[in-house]
């Protein structure tokens, strides 16, 4: 709005709303309504030229990237008291990153992280919660992810590593242990860790640090991008800032503490030393400017190699890179995380280089590009994980770890609910514990027992968990569909059985409404996109269907379209020889998006969809057989009754 000279205010609430159509034939409009959307409109009236103002269920729900500024509540229409108001921030970037003073060792995720605050702004008690889900993660003993991680890390997996604070040993009475052969952290290389938000990169990448640090005196220099645009110069910051504590807690313990001492004396002829100072305060500050975020970024980058060079010349190093981006409706926008990429090559022509230590870099990312050096290195080396969710016995070990019970206390409906709805995601497994506790489903009695309250857990709405991730993650999966897929995927949630291409078209294209191959071409594309990107699923079995070409020929007389004289296969059919048709179904297995999906359509909606479904079904089954027979009367002749009085008297 600024590069366009335009004023902007926006006024942001939480709450229920409803989202349609509403008015009459003469006037029908697209719009939403609710008390949280009047509450917006006068937030938004309220708010300053180009400022934001929230409410406070909004500021309880923000997660801790995002600081907010009290203000004088203000009366609004509709409302007999006052409304506390808010003036959210971009939270500043932590001036400790990596090991700090006394050896702690801080993790920017700490800062980001995916769980909501409780809107005191404290992080501590949540830093106490990230740490405990680390500790609960990596002690489950059959998790391939730990398993693997364990075996590039070498040694054995000690429980007690996350049961304190993260540090570092001291220079002085550290007893590093021999570094283990063909490992990562000996020979030096490339790791990657991939997968979806919630499946445990960060918890692996976390344990991995603490692990090298403690046993084998092996300096971390970490650096996080994403998942917003607006920070892109983060990452230079987090590298420099971890660099300089690396290099004071392992090298030179003099090292100054502030920024512009500690540069000007391990890097004493670099020029602009000043113009580094004012990106690292600017970056804290969050005063970047748009045009100059990512030169600003490859600048902060550049010093942090060479105190990389300094450093791996006294200290074996891990590099720790992280990006975490979400979804959007724009690829354009994911073009501005390609400086990512940058950053890792650069990266990795140090960790070629093999110099007195080796340097180690550790990528986490959700769909990195395969063609780039350090997922070529991974791979040909076997230091590439793909993660996945938890089995279903893992699940239920974590789930009684995340509770604090004995294992096989917690009820076999609660496990594979829970199982069904987070998929085996870590993240989704406790938000979903979370979930039930606090709504009274499940309680917990004397950590010895798990009690389930409601009969049918299938009947929870998961919809109305909208501040978790796992809801929040979904509903921005579907928004970011094709509006015909989104559509399609919607539709597919009425379903609880496996369904076909006919059975979606019967509500929007039937063939007896006039509709043509071209619709059904459509809708076809639709579902083969859903089912690439893993949502809806290809059965095995196929439903027969009796047909032949009468069925094309009914759909003309019911259209009003003149038939084809020659055969051709209906439409959504697998063609053969014989008049027996195989229809392909698909089936909605996803319970997290079903709910979720699910609670976008009316009632009236759903019943239209069944009842359409099966009267199209119902038609392919009996109505061909029909036009036959009304096809066997129109071959007969037929005389009218005038001529048969003549023909009798004559």
């Amino acid at each position: 709005f600024e590069k366009l000279g335009l004023i902007a205010r926006c006024g942001v609430s939480t709450g229920r709303a409803y989202c349609g159509v509403c008015g009459s034939a003469e006037r029908m409009e697209y719009t939403v309504l609710g008390d949280a959307v009047n509450l917006a409109a006068r937030l938004m009236a309220n708010a300053p030229a180009n400022g934001i103002l929230i409410d406070e269920s909004t500021k309880m729900r923000c997660t801790l990237e995002i600081s907010v500024e009290d203000l004088k509540p203000i009366k609004v229409k509709g409302k007999a008291q006052a409304v506390k108001i808010f003036k959210p921030h971009m939270a500043h970037c932590n001036p400790h990153v990596g090991v700090g003073p006394g050896g702690k060792i801080a993790f920017p995720w700490y800062d980001r992280s995916l769980i909501t605050g409780d809107g005191s702004g404290d992080k501590s008690q949540l830093a106490e919660v990230l740490q405990s889900n680390v500790q609960k993660l990596c002690s489950l003993p059959d998790w391939p992810g730990i398993c693997k991680i364990q075996n590039l890390l070498g040694g054995m997996h000690d429980e007690s590593l996350h049961a304190q604070v993260p540090y570092a040993p001291p220079k002085a009475t550290a007893k590093p242990e021999p570094l283990p052969p063909n490992s990562p952290l000996s020979s030096g290389g490339s790791v990657v860790l991939q997968g979806t938000a919630g499946l445990g990169k960060i918890e692996l990448a976390q344990h991995a640090v603490v692990y090298a640090a403690r046993k084998y005196f092996t300096m971390p220099v970490i650096g996080t991008m994403g998942p917003r645009t607006q920070d892109l110069a983060r990452m230079g910051h987090e590298m420099v800032k971890s660099c300089l504590g690396a290099y004071r807690h392992a090298v030179d313990p003099s090292l100054p503490e502030s920024d512009e001492a500690a540069l000007s004396k391990l890097l004493p002829g670099m020029a602009h030393c000043d113009v580094i100072v004012q990106h690292l305060q600017d970056v804290e500050n969050g005063d970047v400017h748009e045009d100059s975020r990512i030169s600003v970024l490859h600048e902060l980058v550049d010093v942090a190699l060479e105190i990389i060079q300094k450093l791996s010349g006294h200290v074996s190093l891990i590099i720790v890179c992280q990006l975490e981006v979400g979804t959007t409706l724009f690829p354009k926008t994911l073009q501005y995380f390609n400086c990512f990429y940058e950053i890792t090559a650069k990266l990795m022509r140090i960790v070629e280089e093999r110099g007195a230590h080796p340097v180690t870099l550790w990528t986490l990312c959700k769909n990195p590009d395969m063609n780039q050096e350090f997922m070529k290195a991974s791979v040909a080396k076997g230091w590439y994980m793909d993660l996945a969710g938890l089995s279903q016995d893992i699940c239920q070990e974590y789930m009684a770890a995340h509770l604090e019970v004995p294992l096989g206390v917690i009820p076999e409906q609660v496990v594979s609910f829970v199982y069904k709805i987070s998929l085996g995601n870590p993240l989704y497994i406790r938000e979903a514990l979370g979930q039930l506790l606090a709504d009274g489903h499940i309680d917990v009695r004397d950590g010895s027992e798990v009690e389930q309250n409601i009969e049918d857990l299938e009947s929870v709405e998961i919809a109305n968990w909208s501040h978790t991730s796992m809801v929040g993650e979904t509903m921005c999966l579907l928004e970011s569909l094709d509006p015909l897929q989104a559509a399609v995927l919607k539709v597919s949630t009425v379903f609880s059985s496996p369904f076909s291409l006919q059975d979606l078209a019967s509500s929007s294209c039937s063939r007896w409404s006039g509709s043509n191959y071209f619709d059904y071409m459509r809708l076809l594309h639709a579902v083969t996109e859903l089912e690439k990107r893993g949502i809806v699923e290809k059965q095995p079995f196929k439903r027969k269907l009796d047909s032949g070409p009468l069925l094309v020929r009914s759909h003309s007389v019911l259209t009003g379209r003149r038939a084809s004289t020659k055969k051709e296969p209906s439409r959504g059919l697998k063609d053969s020889s014989s008049d027996q048709r195989e229809l392909q179904m698909f089936e909605m297995k996803n319970l997290l998006i079903r709910k979720v999906g699910g609670s976008m359509l009316l009632e009236a909606q759903k019943k239209k969809v069944k009842r359409q479904a099966l009267i199209e079904r119902a038609l392919n089954r009996d109505l061909p057989a029909r036009m036959e027979d009304l096809e066997k009367k129109k071959k007969e002749p037929h005389i009218p009754w005038y001529y048969e009085n003549i023909l009798t008297r004559t």
